[in-house]
C-alpha cells in the first residue's frame, strides 16, 4: 500500500495526462487568440485616420486604435464607439445599432483604403449602410 506522499501511480498518471491536455489546449487557445488579435490589428490599421461621411459631409469619423469618434451632423456631441472583431467580422458597436465592415469593398491589403463601407449587422435594430 502506498502512503499519501508517494501517491497512487494511476492517479499520478491521470494527473500528468490532465496537465498535458490542458497545456495543449492552452497552446491552441493562445494561438487562436494571437491570430484573432493579428486579424483585428490588420483591419484596424487599414481604417485608422479621419474620414468624412459620404452622405453627410458635416459628419466626421476619427479612428484611433479600436475607438471610432463620431462628431458633427445635427449633434454637438462626440460619440466614441468601439471597433472590434466579433464572429470573424470587424464590428462597429454604436450601442443603438451595430455595423460590420464590408470586407469585399476594401482594396487589396497592399493598396491604400480611400472608401470604407459599413453594413448593418445581423440582429442590429433597423439602420442604414454607412459609407466613409
Amino acid at each position: 500500500m502506498y502512503t499519501q506522499s508517494q501517491g497512487d501511480p494511476r492517479r499520478q498518471i491521470e494527473l500528468a495526462q490532465r496537465r498535458a491536455k490542458q497545456r495543449d489546449q492552452s497552446a491552441i487557445s493562445q494561438a487562436q487568440r494571437s491570430a484573432q488579435l493579428r486579424f483585428e490589428k490588420d483591419l484596424l490599421d487599414r481604417v485608422q485616420g479621419k474620414w468624412i461621411d459620404e452622405e453627410d459631409p458635416s459628419v466626421s469619423y476619427v479612428v484611433e486604435g479600436g475607438i471610432c469618434a463620431v462628431s458633427g451632423g445635427d449633434n454637438a456631441r462626440t460619440f466614441r464607439n468601439r471597433l472590434s472583431v466579433y464572429g470573424g467580422e470587424l464590428c462597429w458597436d454604436a450601442r443603438r445599432f451595430w455595423h460590420n465592415l464590408n470586407f469585399s469593398a476594401l482594396p487589396p491589403p497592399e493598396e491604400q483604403v480611400y472608401r470604407v463601407e459599413w453594413n448593418p449587422a445581423q440582429g442590429s435594430p433597423p439602420t442604414k449602410q454607412i459609407i466613409w
